[in-house]
């Protein structure tokens, strides 16, 4: 029984990021961004923009099918929540919007 509830807690430990020994905020948060390209080109000089106004570390990730792209978002001490570069992020001008990505699933 003493085997299982610590197989248990290391899951869960690797499910919530403690296995590498980061929180989720040092994961940083993927997130979905639709921009009009004059505002928010969706490229490194885009993230350059978003980090800017945000105060957040940002990342470029990729270009969706969309014409979206997908930019990672970390606190930092200016900004130390991760809701708060999101909201940050959706209040720039030219974002249509601004969406965590996250799995979706089949209803």
């Amino acid at each position: 029984m003493r085997g299982s509830t610590s197989l248990s807690a290391l899951l869960f430990c690797i499910a919530a990021g403690c296995a590498s020994g980061q929180s989720p905020d040092e994961r940083g948060l993927d997130v979905i961004v639709k921009a009009r390209a004059s505002a928010v080109p969706a490229d490194a000089s885009g993230v350059t923009t978003i980090e800017k106004t945000t105060q957040c570390k940002a990342r470029f990730v990729r270009v969706m099918a969309s014409g979206a792209f997908l930019v990672r978002l970390w606190p930092t001490h200016a900004m130390p929540n991760l809701q708060q570069c999101l909201d940050q992020l959706k209040s720039l001008p030219g974002v249509e919007y601004a969406v965590p990505d996250s799995a979706m699933r089949a209803s």
